[in-house]
């Protein structure tokens, strides 16, 4: 039961680094290194760039990219709860 629970977390966590729209290579570094989409926003480009060994500039293009998918994520909660008026 642990097992599958600790299964399912960890590809929750690996499926929300996919949609990231950054290179495979950074996509497996994130992964790797425990990251998520909220981690990464939490952190920050400093952090990342720290933890991960990188340039500043590779940083933010991830961490723009998590943004983005943050951006998506509200806007699609956005629409879900307004209503259309006709």
């Amino acid at each position: 039961m642990l097992y599958t629970l600790l299964a399912y977390f960890e590809l929750n966590m690996n499926s929300s680094i996919e949609k990231l729209e950054i290179a495979s290579g950074l996509k497996k570094m994130l992964i790797d290194a425990g990251f998520t989409v909220d981690s990464i926003l939490h952190y920050g480009v400093d952090e990342i760039s720290t933890i991960l060994g990188i340039e500043i500039y590779v940083a933010k293009i991830i961490f723009d990219a998590a943004k983005r998918i943050e951006q998506t994520k509200q806007s699609s909660s956005f629409l879900k709860g307004s209503v259309v008026a006709t």
